[in-house]
C-alpha cells in the first residue's frame, strides 16, 4: 500500500524575503518545502508557515 501525505501536512507558506506565497508540504523534521517548484523564485527558501487565524491578513478595505 502507498504511503499517502496527510492533509495537514499541506500549508499554505510565504517567502521572508520576497513574500510570495506557495502551497507548500511540512516533512517529518518539520522543514517546509515547496511543493512542485522545488525553490523560491528568489532563491532564498526562507518560508513561514501562513496561519489560518484572519489576525494575520490586512483589512481589505483600508
Amino acid at each position: 500500500m502507498a504511503n499517502r501525505r496527510q492533509e495537514s501536512d499541506r500549508v499554505a507558506a510565504i517567502c521572508e524575503n520576497c513574500e510570495t506565497v506557495h502551497a507548500a508540504h511540512v516533512d517529518s523534521g518539520g522543514e517546509i518545502n515547496p511543493i512542485g517548484s522545488g525553490a523560491c523564485q528568489c532563491g532564498d527558501g526562507a518560508l513561514r508557515i501562513i496561519e489560518a487565524s484572519p489576525e494575520g491578513f490586512e483589512d481589505a478595505d483600508d
